[in-house]
């Protein structure tokens, strides 16, 4: 499925949860989506965090592993739904739900006492009835704690 043209976007939210501002493991859950000329995929995640532990500076770098699901829904343009008989091709859209294995490395900078921004990678394999399907995500966050 390609997720390119006029179209296209994504969003996301994720929700981190640490004992306490110093604790070197907590939990993050991510929900996203991404929506194509194509199609849509809708991803949510539940990460364990390493990070570096007490914020002794401003940069914290981290691990994360975690697993979730997938839902992958595609939509036919009308020209090919309209041509895809002609070759003997019965024009079905599909939808898939399929599991999520990621795992990334990031580093988080403190603006503030409570505000911080960060980047971070993750390579995510997708479980899907043709195989294995990787993506990669690169992106910059601002983070608030509470």
């Amino acid at each position: 499925m390609q997720l390119r043209g006029s179209a296209s976007g994504q969003g996301g939210l994720a929700i981190a949860y640490f004992k306490r501002s110093t604790a070197a493991v907590g939990l993050e859950l991510e929900a996203s989506f991404m929506r194509g000329p194509n199609g849509q995929v809708y991803m949510g995640i539940l990460s364990l965090i390493m990070q570096s532990g007490a914020r002794s500076s401003r940069m914290v770098p981290y691990l994360a592993i975690g697993g979730g699901m997938f839902r992958a829904e595609e939509k036919l343009r009308p020209a090919v739904a309209e041509a895809l008989p002609d070759f003997g091709i019965e024009p079905v859209a599909g939808t898939e739900t399929g599991a999520l294995f990621a795992y990334g490395f990031g580093i988080r900078y403190y603006l503030a006492t409570k505000v911080s921004f960060r980047v971070d990678y993750r390579d995510i394999k997708a479980i899907t009835s043709a195989g294995l399907f990787s993506m990669r995500r690169i992106g910059g966050f601002l983070s608030f704690e509470f």
